[in-house]
């Protein structure tokens, strides 16, 4: 069989490898960053160095009298608080009229905005000037260097302990999460559709994943990181939600399908300019298998908002055919014969009752339309349609109702009226040269040939169709349920 789009449907989908990632993004970060987070730390992304919001700075009123005591005061308090912090020794402080001056050569950054911080919560102070400069010796910052790694190292070590407890705690939620993927019965209570109840299971995982990463970070200290994280991961699903957004659409209507269930497998629909039965409804498309025995996978989004025809839920079907007979036909006795015939045709089903209406008057026959019901779960729809019309037009030869084919008047200029009737007899003795009545010769075959003949030509119900339907559908996991109510 042919096939339109017949890549093989994942098991899970993209979504669920997406989460997967996410999830390992997310636990890998908070180990490595966990030590080094706080709760009251803003850092700068980059250097790791602690920064002020804007407008956090507070605004203090200024002196209209210039005191030297408060300025030797000033002094002499921020040298005294300065010579007590490491890296902050090699300051020099003066001060004048409130202005304090900052002076000297530090090693970071963080240390100069640690004096400027310092020197502003001062009392009497006005303004600050950082005069301080970075040391660029190279031997003085090399075993700067090495001291921060040693002490990192210390950390680390120090540290291990409290990262191996978080990391059982959060192998263990995960193992608790397997388990519960077990609970069938636990979430079959909440619905009987397949697809939302391992929908369910992959929240509740997810939760309890989350809620051991919480704990870990708890013990590690780092708690403030999960928010910057489940930040960064919100800003990130919804890059990727647009990124991706088809695909998630189309998700999301597999779980709309799923839940309402416009039709069951094997049902006979047809969808925009698609006919065939249905195959399995997967969670990106439905698969349909045409009448031709190909294969069409129409995205679920266009099925959850395209008109889809059932001729399948409803067993009743009615079919039409229109018949011609000549303008001199009784119509009554027509459309009677046209009814009698159809109901005493094999298929077709008394209630609802055949009709025959006038459809319309041509230039030289009148369009008759027979109307009949047959039930689709028992004969073939159109085999029976087909049975009906054969019935019906030997039932009209019999009774000489003529079914005339179209007249044509011609009008001819030019031409003399003995060579016209010559035309005529002409074409008559032509028509009368080709026809030829050749007996239908008896064609030998054989059992099997002859059961498959009477079968084709009876209005039983075709059952190879259904046979491959159900085959296909038995390779893949199939999201609808004949548990779930119907739409």
């Amino acid at each position: 069989m042919n096939s339109v789009m017949d890549k093989p449907d994942e098991a899970r989908g993209p979504l669920f490898m997406l989460r997967k990632l996410l999830l390992l993004l997310t636990l890998a970060t908070a180990i490595l960053w966990g030590p080094f987070a706080s709760a009251d730390a803003i850092q700068d992304i980059w250097t790791g160095e602690k920064v002020d919001l804007p407008g956090t700075r507070e605004t203090k009123p200024i002196s209209v009298t210039d005191n030297a005591q408060t300025d030797a005061a000033i002094e002499a308090r921020l040298q005294n608080i300065y010579s007590n912090i490491d890296e902050l020794k090699s300051i020099q402080v003066q001060v004048n009229s409130g202005v304090v001056a900052l002076s000297g050569e530090l090693l970071t950054t963080a240390a100069q905005n640690e004096a400027v911080k310092l020197a502003a919560q001062v009392e009497g102070v006005v303004e600050v000037e950082d005069r301080t400069i970075r040391v660029k010796t190279i031997s003085v910052r090399l075993r700067h260097a090495l001291d921060n790694f040693i002490a990192r190292t210390d950390q680390w070590v120090a540290y291990l302990p409290l990262l191996l407890v978080a990391l059982i705690v959060m192998i263990g939620f995960w193992l608790l999460s397997r388990w519960v993927l077990r609970w069938d019965g636990f979430f079959q209570r909440f619905s009987k559709n397949a697809f939302i109840v391992d929908l369910l299971k992959q929240v509740t995982r997810a939760l309890l994943i989350i809620t051991g990463l919480f704990v870990a970070l708890e013990i590690l200290d780092a708690t403030a990181l999960l928010g910057s994280l489940l930040g960064a991961a919100g800003l990130l699903g919804l890059a990727v939600g647009f990124a991706i957004r088809d695909t998630v659409e189309n998700y999301l209507a597999s779980i709309l399908l799923s839940v309402r269930q416009p039709f069951s497998p094997n049902d006979h629909i047809v969808l925009d300019s698609y006919e065939g039965k249905v195959i399995r409804l997967t969670s990106r498309a439905t698969i349909l298998m045409t009448f031709d025995g190909n294969h069409v996978r129409i995205p679920n989004a266009i099925v959850y908002k395209g008109i889809i025809t059932n001729y399948t839920r409803n067993p009743e079907r009615r079919f039409r055919f229109q018949v011609g007979v000549d303008t001199s036909v009784d119509l009554t006795a027509a459309r009677s014969l046209a009814i009698k015939t159809t109901l005493q045709t094999e298929g077709v089903i008394a209630s609802p009752a055949p009709a025959c209406h006038v459809e319309t008057l041509g230039d030289s026959n009148v369009v008759l339309t027979v109307y009949g019901w047959t039930d689709q779960q028992r004969f073939d729809f159109s085999k029976v349609r087909s049975a009906v019309i054969q019935n019906v037009k030997d039932a009209f030869d019999a009774a000489d109702f003529e079914m005339p084919e179209p007249i044509y008047r011609l009008r001819v200029q030019g031409m003399a009226g003995g060579m016209i009737e010559d035309m005529a007899e002409h074409t008559g003795q032509s028509k009368t040269e080709h026809r030829v009545n050749a007996p239908v010769a008896d064609i030998p075959a054989s059992e099997a040939v002859t059961r498959q003949i009477n079968h084709a030509i009876g209005v039983e119900k075709d059952t190879e169709l259904d046979a491959k339907i159900q085959q296909e559908a038995a390779q893949e996991t199939d999201l609808l349920n004949d548990n779930v109510a119907k739409e």
